[in-house]
């Protein structure tokens, strides 16, 4: 009886096939330095780096030198979003693009989509209280990186080629 019972599910089984689950991968909002609300999920199909940063954290300055050059090589294959999280220490929009500014002015443009966060996400990324935190996420979502203090180009590109 048992023997059938197995043969029966089996049967079953591989006539109806299994789904995979289908994972929706992480997927959070922020709010431009423009005022424009984006979610992570809107840059799926390219991986996108998020860079939890500070206008006045000198460390932070460094890792954006590196994603430049990230950005320069894998422009059309990665997305960029550096978001500043010491708004929770007073840090504005007008902060970021006075930073964006004196970037420009030294001929470095960084061309990628910044935000300012109102304190969720630096209460949910952010664990160590720490920045720059970087975190990279596949084509799908999934987190594939995540790192806290100063990330050089070498080993963000490992998980981009």
């Amino acid at each position: 009886m048992y023997k059938k019972l197995i043969v029966v599910f089996f049967l079953l089984a591989n006539l109806i096939g299994c789904t995979e689950k289908q994972s929706t991968g992480e997927d959070f909002s922020f709010t431009t330095i423009d005022g424009e609300i984006k979610w992570l999920s809107d840059y799926r199909g390219k991986i996108v780096i998020v860079d939890f940063m500070g206008v006045n954290c000198q460390p932070c300055q460094y890792q954006l030198l590196e994603l430049k050059k990230v950005y320069d090589e894998y422009g059309d294959k990665v997305e960029i979003i550096s978001i500043d999280v010491w708004a929770v220490y007073g840090e504005t929009a007008d902060d970021v693009r006075s930073l964006l500014k004196a970037f420009e002015k030294a001929s470095i443009p960084l061309n990628w989509t910044f935000g300012i966060d109102d304190g969720t996400l630096w209460n949910k990324y952010v664990v160590k209280k720490t920045v720059p935190t970087l975190y990279i996420f596949d084509e799908h979502g999934e987190q594939i990186f995540y790192e806290v203090g100063y990330t050089p180009y070498d080993k963000i590109v490992k998980y981009i080629a």
